[in-house]
C-alpha cells in the first residue's frame, strides 16, 4: 500500500488540515500522480519513497487504516480520507499477498 499522511502540526487546525488532504484527493482523482503528490505533501518517512509502505501484515497497522485496505481493490485509491490518531491519510491499495 502506498499513502499521503496529513498529520496536525502546531499552528494547524485539523479543519485546515483536512482540508488540504481533501484538495490533494482531488488533485489525485484529477489525474495527477500519486507518489509525486505523496512527495510534496506527505508529512512522514515514507514521503521519500512516493508514499510507499513496503509489505506489511493484517495486524500491524491502526484498525481505522487497515480497515481501509481491506475494502480497497489492488491499483483502487480510497474516495474518503481515513482519520487516525496520527492524521489524515490518502490510501491506495498497490499489491496484495494471500
Amino acid at each position: 500500500a502506498s499513502h499521503i499522511l496529513f498529520s496536525v502540526e502546531s499552528g494547524q487546525t485539523e479543519t485546515e488540515v483536512k482540508n488540504q488532504a481533501e484538495s490533494v484527493l482531488q488533485r489525485i482523482k484529477d489525474g495527477e500522480d500519486f507518489a509525486s503528490l505523496a512527495q510534496e505533501f506527505g508529512s512522514d518517512a515514507t514521503k521519500e519513497t512516493g508514499g510507499d509502505l513496503g509489505w506489511f501484515s493484517k495486524g500491524e497497522m491502526v484498525p481505522e487504516f487497515e480497515d481501509a485496505l481491506m475494502i480497497l481493490d489492488v491499483g483502487e485509491l480510497s474516495s474518503e480520507l481515513v482519520k487516525t490518531q496520527f492524521g489524515f491519510h490518502l490510501v491506495e491499495v498497490t499489491a496484495r499477498s494471500e
